[in-house]
């Protein structure tokens, strides 16, 4: 039997209780829908939106001079592959790989000389110093580990042929600064074979994200 208060029902107060509480929640979900619209068409200054994209591997066939663009990403591996038989010689010439700056400041990978010889080196930190391996011949395969740590800088690890040579702190960059492949400097870009100046070249080059997401300013 129904409890009756007045002419209303229990069951009736039940099923008005519940109708307010429905209603409520798609008035929630609407206002909130709204609000997310709104800030997203008419975002206000100074705020930034984030949404993610797809970020997939590159590959590059030769490092001649070239500018590229290149997700923005703060975790992700880059590789160079110098052929099998190459001589890599102390003379002024390297294998030039991905770079900051065209003319090779900043961050920069490659081998540039025999990686060790004077002022040879396979990588160069955003403070400009030079990270040294002695190499001899080919084939070798480098790739350079970048990742961002906890205090929002990036440490980078140096692997030849999957043997760890090298963990530098602090030296590395988001892959969204890295501008260029090769070097601008005429003599530098100029394949060689020998041991004059210029360009020794690569198998290929890789751009490998480690994230499937990133994320993207609006």
């Amino acid at each position: 039997m129904n409890t009756t208060i007045g002419s209303i029902t229990f069951g009736s107060v039940i099923y008005l209780f519940l109708i307010m509480i429905v209603l409520f929640s798609f008035t929630f979900i609407f206002i909130n829908m709204f609000i997310d619209i709104n800030n997203y068409l008419n975002p206000k200054k100074g705020v930034v939106l984030e949404e993610f994209i797809n970020v997939r591997m590159r590959t590059f066939e030769d490092n001649t001079f070239k500018k590229i663009i290149l997700p923005n990403v703060d975790d992700y591996d880059l590789e160079i592959a110098i052929p099998v038989d190459q001589k890599l010689n102390a003379t002024v010439q390297g294998n030039w790989g991905f770079n900051q700056d065209e003319n090779g400041q900043g961050f920069s990978t490659g081998v540039y000389r025999d990686g060790y010889t004077a002022d040879g080196s396979i990588f160069k930190g955003i403070s400009e110093k030079r990270y040294k391996y002695m190499l001899d011949q080919g084939p070798y395969v480098i790739k350079y580990e970048v990742r961002k740590n906890k205090s929002n800088k990036y440490d980078v690890g140096i692997f030849i042929n999957n043997k760890k040579v090298s963990f530098v702190e602090n030296e590395g960059i988001p892959s969204g600064l890295i501008k260029y492949i090769g070097t601008n400097e005429t003599l530098l870009n100029k394949k060689t074979d020998s041991t004059s100046e210029g360009r020794r070249i690569l198998d290929y080059l890789k751009f490998i994200p480690k994230s499937n997401l990133i994320k993207k300013k609006v």
